[in-house]
């Protein structure tokens, strides 16, 4: 749980900054079929501020993610990094502000929809299974380009006569 002790909230608000386990914040992807992990820790910078009904945290969130490309397979790591998060809570009855679900919930909808190891990724060869990243196959038609031209999977029933 990620819990901010609010108990010394004053007009200006208080900055809370630290790192949380990943673990702690029930971080995990259920779908067996997603190559997805979280690094060990998630760190933020949270600005907690008193508003006329409730209480208002605003900062950045930033946890490593260690995927598999979608179309290279090979395993890679990068930053997520949110610096807008922003939420409301109208009723603070305890001291401590929980603020786990509000975190995991932003962590995981900024998770990206297609996981690339980079833009321009060309792929794995549909003939020969060759990371065409790393090197040309000798296979035809074959240019690795495919990723990068616009292609029209429906293109051949243009030519159909019905």
């Amino acid at each position: 749980m990620l819990k901010l002790d609010i108990r010394k909230l004053d007009n200006e608000g208080q900055m809370f900054t630290g790192k949380v386990q990943v673990d702690a914040l029930e971080l995990e992807i259920t779908d067996p079929s997603v190559d997805l992990s979280f690094g060990d820790e998630v760190e933020y910078s949270l600005h907690v501020s008193s508003v006329s009904e409730g209480v208002l945290v605003a900062g950045s969130v930033s946890v490593d993610v260690n995927a598999e490309c979608g179309r290279c397979l090979c395993k890679y790591t990068f930053k997520l990094e949110l610096n807008d998060i922003c939420h409301f809570s109208e009723e603070v009855k305890e001291n401590d502000l929980d603020v786990s679900d509000d975190i995991r919930e932003d962590i995981l909808i900024a998770l990206p929809s297609k996981l690339l190891c980079n833009e321009h990724c060309k792929g794995l060869c549909t003939n020969c299974g060759k990371n065409l990243n790393n090197d040309p196959c000798d296979c035809d038609n074959n240019t690795g380009d495919d990723f990068d031209k616009e292609v029209n999977p429906w293109g051949a029933l243009d030519d159909l006569n019905v």
